[in-house]
């Protein structure tokens, strides 16, 4: 569901950066944007049922917790891949500047 927008927005951002290699990159995001919703699509159903049968929860109990174990799994592979490509990037610039420290991100809190 929400994580096929994210990738699809992640590869169309990465392809912005990489405009030799734009068709590729927007093509796969939206090939990989495609195959998760359609796994979601043919076992939700499935799944649900099965999270129904072994726990006893209602309906749209299962439902809702197979929603979530669904889209936390996509979402932490989301979460990874954008911490390799903000790892690569602070590396690149580290690079660039002379530098082997990382940067440390302003969260604003004092």
């Amino acid at each position: 569901m929400f994580q096929d927008r994210s990738d699809c927005t992640s590869r169309v951002s990465l392809a912005k950066f990489n405009p030799g290699n734009r068709g590729p990159i927007v093509v796969k995001g939206l090939i990989i944007a495609a195959l998760i919703h359609a796994t979601y699509n043919a076992t939700v159903g499935i799944a649900s049922g099965l999270i129904q049968s072994v726990t006893g929860l209602p309906e749209f109990a299962s439902f809702f917790v197979y929603i979530l174990l669904y889209v936390g799994f996509f979402g932490f592979l989301l979460y990874r891949k954008i911490k390799q490509y903000r790892d690569a990037y602070l590396a690149a610039h580290a690079s660039e500047n002379g530098t082997n420290e990382e940067r440390v991100l302003d969260t604003g809190s004092k």
